[in-house]
């Protein structure tokens, strides 16, 4: 096989006729680097599926949007003013949310956009507690004042935001209860 680049910068492998996959063949063994490499803020580029900590120093509003309960899909309304899923036509929709919010490690600030179980996460609230929220400013509003500075560790993939000319980080995951002192000892074991 080969290995090609694609067009968002991540690699391909590729078969040709001749080409043949050995499933745990005898003998090799492979180690694999971490998915998250840790870095300062400062430093991360596009593309990249990187770890990073900081303060909360701004929270978004969360956003609900309508989504299909079987496959998870973003719904569109018709012209009849009901919701269809790409997948499985109409629906009765569920809701989905996301949640922004800005982090800074002391070297730069970022963006940070959360969905679903990552919001449960970072809120420390379930799906049926954020679905009650939703249409209650006052109880939204104490969710976003709950974060502002907590300490956070965010593994996640880098997307460069051409619109507002900056990255931003798409959380795949969201650790709390972190040590800072050790983390920080982790990052300058990383430099």
């Amino acid at each position: 096989g080969y290995i090609k680049e694609n067009q968002n910068g991540y690699k391909e492998m590729h078969l040709g006729e001749r080409g043949e996959i050995v499933v745990n063949p005898k003998g090799v063994e492979i180690s694999l680097e971490p998915k998250y490499k840790l870095k300062y803020m400062k430093d991360v580029k596009p593309n990249e599926t990187v770890e990073v900590i900081g303060s909360i120093v701004q929270v978004g509003d969360l956003r609900f949007y309508e989504v299909c309960p079987e496959c998870g899909k973003r719904t569109k309304i018709d012209e009849n003013g009901e919701f269809v899923c790409p997948v499985h036509g109409k629906i009765e929709p569920a809701f989905a949310y996301l949640l922004n919010v800005f982090i800074d490690d002391g070297s730069a600030n970022m963006r940070a956009v959360m969905f679903r179980e990552q919001v449960e996460k970072i809120l420390g609230k379930s799906e049926g507690d954020i679905a009650n929220a939703k249409g209650n400013a006052e109880l939204l509003e104490n969710f976003k004042h709950e974060l502002l500075g907590d300490i956070i560790k965010l593994k996640g993939r880098v997307n460069e935001n051409k619109m507002f000319d900056r990255i931003e980080l798409v959380v795949d995951d969201v650790v709390k209860d972190i040590d800072p002192e050790k983390e920080i000892a982790r990052l300058k074991g990383a430099e």
